[in-house]
């Protein structure tokens, strides 16, 4: 697995900082990556504000911003 960190990502739920691990077994079928997040972190309006990645609510939200973890981890 490979160590990643986006300092800025637009997504559809928001502006999130992410720090983790990846792995792709063939970089042209997104379905293949394999992403391990360790840190997650949401644009708030005075700053980040760190998120409990134990958190359900905070597994559903990785679970829909994961494409576009994965597209941006592909470009």
């Amino acid at each position: 697995m490979v160590q990643f960190s986006i300092s800025r990502l637009h997504t559809s739920q928001g502006i999130f900082r992410l720090t983790g691990y990846h792995s792709c077994h063939d970089p042209v079928n997104p379905e293949s990556v394999q992403i391990e997040v360790e840190t997650i972190d949401v644009m708030g309006t005075d700053g980040w504000v760190p998120l409990d990645i134990k958190a359900s609510k905070t597994q559903q939200l990785l679970q829909q911003i994961d494409p576009e973890i994965v597209s941006h981890l592909l470009t």
